[in-house]
């Protein structure tokens, strides 16, 4: 009996360890950044690990870990909610003959587009992330996130215009 449940558990992290990249993909369209997606990842694989014996052999491995990021996603920003906004310190840029406004002005934007997009409805968000900073075409997106081109298209549409409202 403790060898068939050792072997489950092996099978079951050689399954996640499959899907790894997909699901990076998903948690850093959500965060917004790597080094957030990959902690997101990270938490996700744990806690789908330390919970194995609740998964449904009957459902898709990829659904239920998709579930689970999205879950810690959600919950993530709830606590950020709650601690309120803190803002980074970057060192000084050593290079004097940048211009440091221009610098402050990109790092502004930057922020202010990152959050924008953080405020879109999940899917909005997931395929922004595919299309405009991952360069993917709408086919791509389409099959990436199991979804109509058509739906990628007016996702992409109403976020565009959002994000727009948001920022100018």
């Amino acid at each position: 009996m403790l060898d068939n449940l050792g072997a489950k558990m092996a099978s079951f992290k050689n399954d996640i360890v499959e899907i790894l990249p997909m699901l990076r993909k998903f948690a850093v369209s959500l965060t917004g950044n790597l080094s957030d997606g990959d902690d997101l990842l990270h938490d996700a694989v744990e806690r789908a690990i330390m919970r194995c014996e609740t998964f449904d052999s009957g459902r898709k491995l990829e659904c239920w870990m998709f579930s689970i990021i999205k879950n810690l996603w959600i919950d993530g920003i709830r606590t950020k909610t709650r601690r309120g906004t803190t803002v980074e310190y970057t060192d000084r840029d050593t290079n004097l003959s940048i211009d440091g406004r221009e610098i402050t002005e990109q790092k502004l934007m930057t922020q202010k587009v990152l959050k924008a997009m953080s405020e879109l409805p999940t899917t909005q968000n997931q395929v922004t992330f595919q299309v405009l900073i991952e360069g993917k075409s709408y086919k791509e997106t389409a099959l990436e996130l199991n979804m109509p081109i058509g739906t990628v298209m007016s996702n992409l549409s109403r976020a565009r215009k959002a994000l727009i409202e948001k920022l100018y």
